[in-house]
């Protein structure tokens, strides 16, 4: 499934079901959650105007079998929450997939990741986890909070997250903790900020 614009508002839920991995779709409806679930690879329309998401929102690429690829950089999957000024995002990003990559034009807080391969997320806003939700990546995992010189903290501190493969990460202040082992890459932390591994 190929995703246009897509623009949900308020206390609802904008579905979407699709077994056949080549199609597309542009939804725009008046609630607030975005669900997705395919048959294939979850990708969007980079010339389109972006997911603008007002609740959570839930991706599951062929029950986790095949790619997501949301790498719009109008995509804002908290769009009522202003990440560069108030912070923190308020509704949290759920995926299921291979190769998971995400962009988003403010905050992101990542709710339940499950990715088989990568985890690329990219950011002009803080990278926060949500709750004691798990981001679980058996690959590389690249997270890069910042923009034009301007970076944002990375807060990935639950206690229960499992990166397997190398994480490198760009913000201001980084917190990661892994339920496990962790092997740090690239870790840059700029302005005033600290990197904390534990």
């Amino acid at each position: 499934i190929v995703l246009g614009a897509v623009s949900t508002n308020e206390a609802g839920q904008t579905d979407g079901v699709d077994n056949d991995a080549a199609a597309d779709a542009t939804i725009a409806t008046n609630l607030g959650d975005l669900v997705v679930s395919t048959g294939g690879a979850i990708d969007d329309d980079n010339t389109s105007s972006g997911l603008a998401i007002e609740g959570v929102t839930s991706l599951d690429a062929n029950a986790g079998a095949s790619d997501i690829l949301l790498d719009n950089p109008l995509n804002d999957f908290d769009q009522d929450a202003d990440g560069v000024v108030a912070g923190d995002a308020r509704d949290e990003v759920d995926a299921r997939g291979v190769n998971v990559t995400l962009f988003d034009a403010s905050a992101i807080a990542l709710g339940d990741i499950t990715a088989t391969g990568a985890l690329t997320v990219t950011s002009v806003g803080s990278i926060t986890d949500t709750g004691t939700e798990v981001v679980a990546v058996t690959g590389a995992t690249s997270l890069n909070a910042g923009s034009n010189g301007e970076f944002f903290d990375i807060a990935l501190d639950n206690g229960v997250h499992d990166f397997t493969g190398t994480v490198n990460a760009t913000g201001e202040d980084i917190t990661l903790t892994d339920a496990n082992a962790i092997v740090l890459g690239a870790v840059s932390t700029n302005e005033a900020g600290q990197t904390d591994g534990v």
